[in-house]
């Protein structure tokens, strides 16, 4: 049996992607962060149970357009890739939330000019109970390591000629091994297999391979196409594990020396600490609930 919930106390339940198309568990890293770690964090939420009642439902990348239609509480939309790209029906199922929240404050500019519906910036935070691997930094680098998912690698390319040029080895942590085929001829094949290191993702470990892995973490960044909307989820994940980021050649650099990569580590922990704790993002999505929730609801839509 179910117990009341105090009126200033709002259940809420979460429809992650991971859950609504039934990926399995931990294979999708936003639903991770803008899901498990907010309910983690927050007593009032939980992964979204069928059938159960709810006050508020946060869809994260769950496109469940017949649900959204009947749902008679508050309705918040999350968005962190730009989904249009792929066909999804961004637009429908914002109009069918009281409200939007994204990951990148480039994706809320773009979902301001498609609705009237308020957008607001929830940007991927971390749950330190979940970063507990520490990098020690001791002497000249000898190391770089660079995660994501596959699709993605192509990233990777441009610092390959920088990589080689400063002594690195690389460590590519992926779903699918990095062969950077179209840059052959700039490093040498021999250079390729002697010095690029593939390893399978596996989230339960990966904190503990960066930190075996990499003096630092290379970004290499692009602007462009999907790029420009993508989070700094990466980064934080090496600053809180320790780890400096470098996006360019000038900063792999800097980084080679112990003294910049201490300084640089102890720096950026502080503020993943200060600006970056997930329980930021609780407060944020209670906050917006709250407002939403005080104004009067129009009739749901019908089926």
């Amino acid at each position: 049996m179910e117990t009341s919930t105090p009126k200033n106390e709002l259940r809420v339940g979460l429809l992650s992607m991971e859950l609504h198309e039934n990926r399995q568990a931990n294979t999708v890293g936003s639903s991770r962060i803008r899901g498990t770690w907010l309910i983690k964090n927050w007593p009032d939420a939980e992964l979204f149970k069928i059938g159960k009642r709810y006050d508020a439902v946060i869809f994260q990348k769950a496109y469940h357009l017949e649900f959204m239609k009947a749902f008679e509480g508050v309705k918040i939309f999350d968005i962190c890739d730009p989904d249009w790209l792929d066909g999804k029906p961004v637009k429908e199922a914002i109009e069918l939330c009281d409200a939007v929240t994204t990951s990148t404050e480039a994706l809320a500019e773009y979902l301001r000019t498609i609705t009237d519906k308020p957008v607001v910036c929830v940007p991927d935070r971390v749950d330190m109970t979940e970063h507990q691997a520490r990098k020690v930094h001791e002497g000249r680098a000898r190391s770089a390591v660079w995660f994501g998912y596959h699709h993605n690698q192509m990233v990777v390319d441009q610092a390959l000629s920088t990589l080689k040029r400063l002594g690195l080895q690389l460590t590519v942590v992926s779903d699918m091994p990095y062969y950077p085929q179209g840059v052959i001829a700039a490093v040498g094949d021999d250079w390729i297999k002697a010095n690029v290191r593939n390893v399978k993702y596996d989230y339960s470990t990966i904190c503990d391979e960066l930190v075996a892995s990499g003096d630092m973490l290379i970004n290499p960044r692009f602007e462009t196409g999907r790029f420009k909307y993508k989070s700094n989820n990466k980064t934080l994940t090496a600053w809180a594990c320790g780890i400096p980021v470098a996006n360019d050649a000038e900063e792999m650099e800097k980084y080679m020396e112990e003294a910049a990569r201490k300084e640089e580590a102890d720096k950026r922990l502080e503020e993943i600490r200060k600006d970056w704790d997930v329980s930021l993002s609780v407060k944020a999505y209670q906050d917006l609930i709250a407002d939403i929730a005080s104004k009067p609801r129009p009739l749901p839509a019908k089926v």
